[in-house]
């Protein structure tokens, strides 16, 4: 039995852990500091969706042999989910929209991306893969996250006007905590789980 596979996803989930935390310091150095970081923080955010969708793919076997059908839905969101991100991020380093406008695309992506987190969490709670209160923090970062649903209106409207901000982009911003904080924690706990290679989680090894 190969023993690469499960150090690969527990360094995946770590570096998922370090981007989302690099993203967080970013907007504040943006905000406090210089603009720069504005662009900095944009590629963070579109590579942290990418990261969070490819650890999705390296779970898909074992999730596949417990929840077949969760599992597909689980892989499809992951990966459509960080397709919208990446498209807010391009959205405003190409200048085609203003960064509101962008935001409410990236929180509409990572909404998404947390359909998915909450799929694979609910697999993972039932087959016993990890310590409760690992799925139980992946849930509530997926919940936190589906907020970003709410930027949906604010997307067909094309509202680029941070002057003008409807509740509903205020309640979307809510999914911020689920992939600007929550997100990275959970994927923290899963690269530090110190049996990753026991149990359910070897068999992605021999998908």
């Amino acid at each position: 039995m190969r023993s690469a596979r499960p150090p690969r996803i527990r360094r995946l989930a770590t570096a998922t852990a370090v981007v989302g935390l690099a993203n967080v310091a970013t907007i504040i150095l943006m905000y406090t500091v210089a603009g720069f970081f504005g662009p900095v923080n944009d590629v963070g955010n579109g590579t942290e969706g990418v990261l969070l969708a490819v650890l999705a793919w390296r779970l898909a076997p074992v999730a596949r042999s417990s929840s077949p059908h969760l599992a597909r839905a689980w892989v499809m969101a992951a990966t459509t989910g960080a397709t919208v991100v990446v498209l807010g991020s391009l959205l405003v380093l190409s200048g085609r929209t203003g960064w509101f406008l962008a935001g409410h695309v990236t929180m509409l992506g990572y909404a998404i991306l947390g359909a998915g987190v909450l799929g694979i969490n609910g697999i993972a709670q039932r087959g016993g893969w990890w310590p409760q209160p690992v799925t139980t923090l992946g849930r509530l970062a997926g919940l936190a996250m589906l907020c970003g649903g709410f930027a949906i209106p604010a997307i067909l409207n094309g509202l680029d006007d941070p002057r003008h901000t409807p509740w509903f982009v205020i309640v979307s911003y809510g999914g911020g905590v689920g992939w600007f904080l929550l997100a990275p924690v959970w994927s923290w706990r899963l690269g530090r789980l110190p049996d990753w290679a026991d149990g359910a989680m070897s068999a992605a090894q021999n998908p």
